[in-house]
């Protein structure tokens, strides 16, 4: 379920990234800029919730599939007259309708709030660095590719942290040292299409000219942003399938004669080399009842793989592939 989900949001995520820059006005951001007007150059980019729908769509659906699969795979028990219980997963459930609202309004409002600060200080230094406006604004917003119309290159959609990389990234090329060239091309995530020019200016002990470190970091920047995709989309796909098959058990459950102390529930890594050490420790990791927390080994509480209800660090929840195991302990083996 995973693998259908990622791409989905992954592909929703970018979508909403490309609605925002192509409805920014070039000439209302750099004006400001000019003008000094930090506020108001941050204004124009309109980062606002709406411009995130899809991704919100694209959450909601993961949730519902979660929820659903997790209702189809239930046992089959029978009430006190001896007929079989039906289950259908209810995603307007008020429950699951505020696990949707909540989660997705805290997700867009942090990614827009990251946004806003990491462009804040880029846009601070850039200007007490002497940067030209112009330049600066087109090293946020990015570049209208021709053949496709599509802005690409830019800040905007990276991560605070991404920003700091592509920031560095240009101080490396501007100053043409030997060990800042070489730097940048151990970079993982760099365009390697680029290697041979910052070679040659290596060999010849001088720095890059600007348009060429703009069209590098454009290029970098558009790596990062596909990278940050695919972190949102593993971590978001995951918190929402894994919340759902729990209220989706929650709803089975509310059918039958059992109480929620009657549940095991078992954490389950996905068991390869890439597992977290931390949840390689808890694998296999089994509580009894639907509210009871995992704990982590640094001790932190989580509701499941990928919840951060109680406060559990994105150490425990980034790129995360655990799943939770639930069953009912119908003959009180646990007890």
């Amino acid at each position: 379920m995973l693998d259908r989900y990622n791409p989905v949001v992954k592909t929703a995520f970018l979508e909403s990234i490309e609605d925002i820059r192509s409805n920014i006005v070039l000439r209302v951001f750099a004006d400001r800029l000019k003008r000094g007007d930090i506020d108001g150059a941050i204004d124009a980019l309109n980062l606002e919730r709406a411009a995130f729908s899809a991704l919100e769509a694209a959450i909601a659906q993961a949730y519902a599939s979660g929820g659903a699969s997790m209702v189809g795979n239930m046992p089959t028990l029978i009430d006190a007259e001896g007929e079989k219980i039906v289950f259908r997963f209810d995603v307007r459930n008020p429950r699951a309708e505020q696990w949707l609202r909540g989660h997705s309004s805290n997700l867009i409002t942090r990614i827009i709030d990251e946004q806003k600060n990491s462009i804040r200080d880029v846009l601070v230094d850039g200007l007490s660095r002497g940067r030209n406006p112009n330049r600066l604004a087109v090293a946020i917003v990015g570049r209208v590719n021709r053949a496709t119309g599509r802005r690409t290159g830019g800040l905007v959609g990276l991560s605070g942290i991404q920003s700091q990389y592509v920031q560095s990234m240009r101080d490396e090329l501007v100053s043409g040292s030997n060990a800042a060239l070489r730097n940048y091309l151990s970079r993982e995530l760099r365009d390697q299409r680029f290697d041979s020019t910052v070679a040659k200016a290596l060999r010849e002990g001088r720095a890059l000219n600007a348009d060429t470190i703009d069209r590098i970091a454009g290029r970098y920047a558009d790596r990062l942003l596909a990278h940050r995709g695919e972190t949102i989309a593993r971590t978001e796909s995951l918190a929402s399938i894994n919340a759902a098959r729990k209220e989706g058990f929650r709803q089975g459950l509310e059918k039958t004669n059992y109480g929620s102390d009657q549940v095991i529930r078992t954490w389950d890594s996905a068991g390869d080399s890439r597992v977290r050490h931390s949840h390689d420790l808890m694998d296999g990791q089994t509580v009894q009842g639907l509210e009871v927390p995992y704990i982590t080994p640094d001790g932190a509480r989580m509701m499941h793989p990928g919840d951060t209800s109680l406060g559990a660090p994105a150490k425990e929840i980034v790129n995360c592939r655990c799943i939770e195991r639930i069953e009912i302990d119908v003959f009180g083996e646990q007890a």
